[in-house]
C-alpha cells in the first residue's frame, strides 16, 4: 500500500523499507499469535463445523451474527473493561481499514480517469474540497453495494479477500521474473545492486512472497465456505474478478488503438529530458 503514497513521503528509500518490512513483520507476529491462541482455545474442529453449518445449512445456524474471533472472545471474557476494549478495537479497526483502502481505491480511480482508462470525470478535482470527489463518492457507493451483497447475496461475496491474497501472489511472481523478462528496466534500477551470488535478490524475495501467499491461498480454499457444497459459485466469482480485469484491459487497449494511441507506452521507461 505504501507504493501509492511513496511520492509524498520524505526520505522514501529509508522510510518505505523500514515501515514496509517492520510493519509486515509486526503484522505477521500479531496474526500468528492471535490465530494460534484463538484456534487453541476454541478448537479447529469446532470452527470447521461452525463454518459448514453457517454456509451450507444457514437455517441451522443459531448465532445472531457471523462468528469471528472478536465474537467468541467477548463471549468467553467476563471482564467488562476487556469487552469494552475489544468493541472499541473492532470499531477502530474497521474505520482504519476503510479509510486506508478508500485512499488507495480513490487514487486508482483517479489515475484510471486521468489516463482515460475510465471516464475523465473520475479525475476531476473539486476546487472546494481539493479532492477527487467523484472518485471517492463512487468508491463509497460501490462499498455500500458490496456490503449489501455480502448480506443478501450469499457466500460468494464474503470471501473475496482471497482475491487480494492471490493478487499479492502475482506480485511475487512479477518480482521473481522481472530480471529475466524486463532486464533493461531491472538493470537501470537500484535493485540490480543486490544479489546473492548470481541470483537477483528481488527474484529470491519474489519467490518467497509467491510461496507464502500461495500457502495462504491454499488454506483459504480449504475453508468450507469456499470449497464446500457451494464451491462452484465461490470459485467462479473469484476467477470472474480476475477475468474482468483482463478483459477490461484489452477492451481499453483496443479502444485507444483505434484512436492511434499505443497504451503499452505507459509501461515504458520515460527517458530523461
Amino acid at each position: 500500500m505504501g507504493a501509492y503514497f511513496g511520492g509524498e513521503l520524505r526520505n522514501v528509500r529509508k522510510s518505505m523499507v523500514v515501515a514496509g518490512i517492520l510493519g509486515g513483520l509486526l503484522s505477521i507476529l500479531f496474526y500468528a499469535v492471535v490465530g494460534y491462541t484463538f484456534q487453541h482455545t476454541v478448537g479447529a474442529q469446532f470452527l470447521n463445523a461452525l463454518s459448514f453449518i453457517e454456509y451450507a445449512h444457514p437455517s441451522a445456524y443459531v448465532l445472531p451474527i457471523p462468528w469471528s474471533n472478536f465474537f467468541f472472545s467477548m463471549i468467553l471474557t467476563k471482564n467488562p473493561f476487556l469487552i469494552i476494549l475489544m468493541v472499541v478495537g473492532l470499531f477502530a479497526w474497521g474505520v482504519t481499514g476503510v479509510t486506508a483502502i478508500g485512499l488507495v481505491c480513490s487514487r486508482i480511480m483517479f489515475a484510471a480517469g486521468f489516463d482515460r482508462s475510465l471516464p475523465a470525470l473520475l479525475a476531476k478535482v473539486s476546487e472546494r474540497f481539493h479532492t477527487p470527489v467523484t472518485a471517492v463518492t463512487i468508491y463509497m457507493a460501490l462499498t455500500e453495494l458490496g456490503l449489501v451483497l455480502s448480506v443478501y447475496a450469499g457466500v460468494i461475496f464474503e470471501f473475496l479477500n482471497i482475491t487480494l491474497v492471490s493478487l499479492y501472489a502475482f506480485v511475487g511472481l512479477a518480482a521473481l521474473i522481472l530480471p529475466f523478462i524486463r532486464n533493461q528496466m531491472y538493470s537501470n534500477s537500484i535493485l540490480a545492486r543486490y544479489k546473492l551470488g548470481n541470483i537477483p535478490a528481488i527474484s529470491l524475495l519474489g519467490a518467497a512472497n509467491l510461496i507464502f501467499f500461495g500457502f495462504l491461498d491454499y488454506f483459504s480454499l480449504l475453508n468450507p465456505a469456499v470449497s464446500g457444497p457451494d464451491w462452484t459459485r465461490s470459485i467462479g466469482t473469484l476467477i470472474g474478478i480476475f477475468l474482468l480485469g483482463v478483459v477490461s484491459y484489452f477492451l481499453v487497449t483496443r479502444y485507444y488503438h483505434s484512436k492511434g494511441i499505443d497504451v503499452s507506452l505507459a509501461f515504458k521507461e520515460i527517458p530523461p529530458e
